[in-house]
């Protein structure tokens, strides 16, 4: 058995599925540099960036609802 190396081989789910959802099928064994520091967004005073923190927390409280009902509405029907 081959090495799980991306979230859609070692959890099992469909890259279809992934990419229905809006959401990106990270590699789980290579650390990537796709880190948005949160606190640099929440202290800017950049209306970009306030928007961009909003739309963070709103896409973080969708996968949480997602992850407790799977059944609800997928985090890509909730994308401006």
């Amino acid at each position: 058995m081959a090495t799980p190396i991306y979230f859609s081989d070692f959890f099992g789910v469909a890259t279809e599925i992934l990419e229905e959802y809006g959401a990106f099928n990270v590699s789980v064994i290579i650390d990537l540099p796709l880190f948005i520091d949160p606190f640099s967004l929440f202290d800017s005073e950049d209306e970009h960036f306030n928007e961009l923190l909003k739309d963070i927390i709103r896409y973080v409280k969708v996968l949480r609802d997602v992850s407790i009902d799977p059944t609800g509405p997928s985090p890509g029907k909730h994308r401006r």
